[in-house]
């Protein structure tokens, strides 16, 4: 425990004293930088893993910090843009979410090279800013790394905005690559071979109302699974392949989402859909969405979200399964949130349904789990 604070400590003491000089030496040379922070717990009532925790209280899965800077060299167009981030689900390794350069011809067009945010969802560009959202993290089914392993990717994005008020227009065009992934899945970790990706993201912006949809393609995606799958489970990789499992050589994915985020007097709705479809591999295509509803009293807004995962050819990885959940944001400034959570969340009734546990199904040797969970967790989120 020692070891594992001392390293949390350090990780943040090399980030904010990062901050502070950046601050302080480079402020004449318009360098703006930034930070966050999350702080949390969560614990369910399950003895194996599910997304991350079981019932021991876990002060990792939810923690993470980061820092953002960026550098606009005087009368430029031009404009660097970093950011460093170390999550507790991965150790505190310190990782680059984004660290490119972004050229604006014009004030309607933007190009940037280098590594950005996956534009997957309508959450994902500030997925690990906590103050920005209601919810300790996005919901599970969706925004779960199971589900789109990727944070960041690495190429060409050009951004298009017209203003046209009340209305905002914004057009997204970009095209990566990623170096090899892990796919945290049932407890295992599954190695992505690099892959190319791209994508278009259309959204409209209004006071009261955001509309985003995306569409995205992978034309050629290769994943190590049967030698994986045979150490996991203590079987042959013969056996492996007697189900019917082989690696993926020549897999390609196309998924699309839809978001909507409406505020009406006090009440907040968000709400988002996406569908992932998988050709050429033993990985499931899928449905998955939320909703979300609360309400603003003015400091404290309390919602209630229902998300789901369903799969629609359930081969070996039935993730299927929806969570209710109920929390609350206190708001104690505009830059500290106080956030606490319920969450239910039930497996689906068809043979095989493991959903989000960390652990390979029971009926190919994994340990019996549980088709209720209940969990609970709270965080601090910090903008500084």
């Amino acid at each position: 425990m020692k070891i594992v604070m001392c390293r949390e400590i350090k990780t943040a003491f090399v980030l904010v004293l990062f901050c502070s000089i950046c601050t302080g030496v480079y402020a004449e040379r318009s360098i703006n930088t930034n930070g966050f922070l999350t702080a949390g717990f969560s614990q369910n009532d399950q003895e194996v893993s599910f997304t991350g925790v079981k019932d021991e209280i876990n002060f990792t899965e939810l923690s993470v910090i980061g820092i953002q800077t960026s550098f606009v060299p005087n009368s430029s167009s031009i404009q660097l843009v970093s950011q460093l981030l170390a999550r507790g689900r991965n150790g505190w390794n310190l990782d680059a979410e984004w660290a490119y350069i972004a050229y604006q011809p014009s004030t309607k067009v933007e190009l940037q090279a280098g590594r950005f945010r996956f534009p997957g969802f309508m959450i994902s560009q500030y997925y690990d800013i906590g103050v920005s959202y209601p919810w300790i993290t996005p919901p599970e089914e969706l925004y779960g790394f199971a589900n789109i392993p990727i944070t960041a990717v690495n190429g060409l994005n050009t951004v298009g905005k017209i203003a046209a008020p009340p209305f905002d227009f914004i057009t997204q065009i970009y095209i990566a690559q990623t170096p090899e992934t892990d796919l945290p899945l049932i407890g295992q970790t599954f190695v992505l071979g690099e892959f190319r990706i791209g994508g278009i993201i259309l959204e409209l912006i209004h006071p009261n109302i955001t509309v985003r949809a995306s569409h995205h393609l992978v034309p050629k995606l290769t994943a190590e699974l049967v030698n994986t799958l045979a150490a996991a489970t203590g079987q042959t990789a013969d056996f492996i392949r007697g189900l019917g499992i082989e690696d993926t050589t020549d897999g390609e994915v196309v998924f699309s989402s839809l978001g909507v985020d409406v505020s009406w007097y006090r009440i907040r709705f968000l709400a988002e859909w996406a569908h992932r479809h998988v050709f050429n591999s033993i990985f499931s295509s899928s449905q998955n969405w939320f909703a979300t509803i609360g309400y603003d009293f003015g400091r404290v807004f309390p919602h209630f979200t229902y998300s789901v995962a369903d799969a629609e050819d359930v081969a070996f990885f039935n993730q299927d399964q929806h969570t209710a959940t109920l929390g609350v944001k206190i708001s104690m400034t505009d830059s500290v949130a106080v956030k606490f959570e319920y969450a239910f969340s039930e497996l689906d009734e068809r043979d095989n349904a493991n959903g989000l546990f960390d652990s390979i199904p029971s009926s190919f040797g994994g340990p019996m789990v549980e088709d209720e969970i209940n969990t609970i967790s709270a965080a601090v989120n910090i903008v500084f």
